[in-house]
């Protein structure tokens, strides 16, 4: 019998998982109140363990204006946050990119989030490493993806998990409800977006850094890439992270350190901070 209150994840996705207990902890005054944590979790039940309800989040009397389900936090909702946005267009809107459980979305200035429907989202959920919104239309924004999280952190690059997995960028224009997968890039860890603001309306340029492949740039609003990476990095490390833009068009590109194969020493070309001052035609 499913005797857990029902949340975020059971709620968004149509499915619920529990990892197994970190801690449990009884209350010394009363046997039937126990409290048990996970890596991200709090679970309590008043009962006995007949039934178990959310310590980290509470679903909310309302709904969102298009029906999503929306939640109150806490505080004990414990993942990376890679970023918190205001959308340029309405301050109201709010989102947190994060590791392990994507995109929360906000259209009451933070107050409650939902989480994107499982209907709408991209084909890698894990984690959104960053958006970028169109300067001039409304509830349109690219983000960055992967199944991989934790990217440049230790257990991406040291190997304690996997250092590679799939990712991409994907396309929303109903403010990150719904997302569209965009075609032409390696199917690999994206961790960084960005959009150039000067570019025209319907045919804006876009950079994207795809973890392990280098630097690319759409300039037809996301439809069509090109590898534009010339003199970033080296052969061997092409584990570029993030790529920003001075408001004077200047962009900058960074690239993480690399262990030489089979072990913990880095290699010491191609690591450092890159710079274009072209459109990243050259480094």
């Amino acid at each position: 019998e499913y005797n857990v209150e029902p949340n975020m994840h059971a709620v968004a996705n149509g499915t619920s998982w529990q990892m197994s207990a970190r801690m449990i902890v009884c209350c010394p005054s009363d046997p039937d109140r126990v409290m048990a944590v996970n890596n991200m979790e709090c679970f309590i039940t008043l009962d006995g363990g007949k039934r178990w309800h959310n310590g980290h989040s509470s679903m909310a009397a309302e709904k969102s204006p298009t029906g999503l389900v929306l939640w109150k936090n806490n505080g004990l909702v414990v993942t990376t946050a890679w970023h918190y946005y205001f959308d340029p267009h309405d301050a109201k809107r709010q989102y947190i990119a994060y590791t392990d459980v994507g995109l929360a979305l906000s259209s009451d200035g933070g107050k409650t989030f939902a989480w994107w429907p499982g209907k709408g989202q991209p084909p890698w959920t894990n984690t959104v490493y960053e958006l970028a919104f169109d300067p001039d239309v409304p509830g349109k924004m690219w983000g960055a993806f992967s199944t991989l999280h934790d990217i440049p952190n230790a257990n991406a690059v040291l190997g304690r998990h996997a250092s590679k997995g799939p990712g991409g960028v994907a396309v929303s224009t109903d403010y990150g409800e719904t997302w569209k997968k965009a075609e032409g890039l390696p199917e690999s860890a994206t961790t960084s977006i960005i959009v150039d603001p000067t570019s025209p309306k319907g045919r804006r340029t876009l950079y994207a850094t795809v973890w392990d492949h280098g630097l690319f740039v759409s300039r037809d609003d996301g439809v069509t890439w090109a590898k534009s990476s010339e003199g970033i990095g080296t052969e061997d490390n092409q584990w570029v992270y993030r790529v920003q833009r001075h408001k004077d068009g200047t962009l900058f590109c960074s690239v993480t350190g690399k262990p030489e194969r089979g072990t913990s020493k880095f290699l010491a070309d191609g690591v450092g901070i890159y710079r274009s001052k072209d459109g990243a035609k050259t480094w």
